[in-house]
């Protein structure tokens, strides 16, 4: 994941970046079939909270939104078929606690 930041307020952060996942094919078919593997690209977007104190210590809450393109993989012995990951997307969230030096 690459991104980039910007304080929307002085504890107010936003930001937007892109994403590259690798699909990795483990499968064992009796048909002697084989889907190889795949790279999925995609984008990201979140918005957060942080807050640091005077010690150092700081925390954060974080909710971002990610939304990847889709991909399809064909069968190494019989073009007709193939295996199609669409409409993958996702949310998250995360709450830090941390400690600067």
């Amino acid at each position: 994941t690459g991104y980039v930041g910007v304080m929307v307020t002085e504890n107010m952060y936003a930001k937007v970046g892109v994403i590259t996942v690798d699909v990795v094919t483990n499968e064992n078919l009796a048909t002697g079939s084989a889907y190889g593997n795949k790279s999925m690209d995609g984008t990201m977007f979140g918005v957060g909270y942080h807050n640091a104190m005077d010690n150092g210590i700081f925390f954060r809450f974080e909710g971002s939104y990610m939304d990847f393109d889709g991909v399809s993989a064909t069968s190494t012995t019989d073009a007709n078929r193939k295996v199609t990951l669409s409409n993958l997307d996702g949310v998250t969230g995360k709450i830090s606690l941390g400690k600067s030096f």
